[in-house]
């Protein structure tokens, strides 16, 4: 919660991980606000769905993966070729 922290108090980086239970966990800070971190977050949420499904499956479900991920889509980051 960015927004709750006083300028001094906020985070140098928005993503890091800290340790739970013995697991490094990923953890990224946001602004309800004004929006700041979300693309983070996002980019760690496609790293973790795309981590836990095999290569064939994301395949087969990429363009309902992108449509929670429009930004990046649009961003051109998208390199498989285009099918008719």
């Amino acid at each position: 919660k960015l927004d709750a922290l006083d300028v001094g108090h906020r985070p140098l980086q928005l993503e890091d991980t800290f340790d739970l239970a013995g697991v490094s966990t990923p953890r990224v800070f946001l602004s309800a606000i004004t929006g700041e971190g979300l693309a983070v977050l996002r980019q760690q949420l496609a790293r973790t769905v795309t981590a836990g499904v095999s290569a064939t499956q994301v395949g087969e479900n990429f363009p309902q993966i992108m449509r929670l991920f429009p930004d990046w889509a649009q961003s051109g980051n998208d390199t498989r070729e285009k099918t008719k």
